[in-house]
């Protein structure tokens, strides 16, 4: 996920996600919960070690928190995710939720290209032996996206050739809505058997569909 990783020295990572090919030379500080965000863990860590947090720093990682967690809405999020975003709305004078939106809110819907929609969050994942390539994009207004499903299909099939994957899916989130529409392209058999979808022109609207791992690669993986 980081380029040149296999020339660095990590000496220590914070994360959240689930653990893939990751190896190291020598030990490092390896901090790995499944909390909503890796900012929640930061902060608890500040707690833990005595740093006590300027405004700009609870600011800062509220507004990864509020877009990690789509603003406490995904079901990747915890009780301690609640309970450290109130306590960091409290310090700064805000509610998380209401904050969470004005950020959502900072990035125009028409900032984004077909390529960036789908290659700005993306992961590779290998189900049945496949490259399958999973991308979320997320939008407080699908209806822009929805409007240039040609454009985006291309932009799928590009990065997939690209990234030398059989398959490739985009989930555009609508937080407002709160839901997602499933676009495929390429070997997606595994991904419409975990999500009991098909493969249609438009994508297929998924209520409730807002963490791309609990509710999309999980059940794809699953179902292999």
């Amino acid at each position: 996920s980081v380029a040149g990783l296999k020339d660095a020295t990590v000496f220590g990572v914070v994360d959240h996600h689930r653990i893939g090919d990751f190896e190291t030379a020598g030990p490092l500080h390896y901090i790995c919960l499944p909390w909503g965000s890796s900012c929640t863990i930061v902060t608890k860590l500040a707690g833990v070690f005595g740093v006590e947090l300027s405004d700009v720093q609870a600011k800062l990682l509220l507004s990864a928190m509020m877009t990690d967690t789509l603003m406490l809405k995904s079901p990747t999020t915890t009780d301690v995710d609640r309970a450290v975003a109130a306590k960091l709305g409290e310090q700064v004078g805000v509610d998380p939720v209401k904050f969470g939106m004005e950020v959502f809110l900072t990035r125009p819907s028409g900032s984004f290209t077909a390529a960036e929609m789908v290659g700005n969050d993306i992961k590779m994942f290998e189900p049945a032996g496949k490259k399958l390539l999973i991308g979320q994009y997320e939008t407080v207004d699908k209806s822009r996206a929805l409007g240039m499903i040609d454009e985006i299909r291309e932009a799928m099939r590009a990065y997939a050739a690209e990234k030398g994957a059989d398959g490739i899916v985009l989930c555009i989130t609508d937080i407002m809505e709160e839901g997602s529409q499933v676009l495929l392209e390429g070997e997606t058999e595994a991904a419409q058997k975990g999500l009991g979808i098909a493969d249609e022109h438009d994508g297929v609207w998924m209520p409730g569909v807002l963490s791309r791992k609990k509710q999309v690669a999980a059940p794809i993986m699953a179902a292999c």
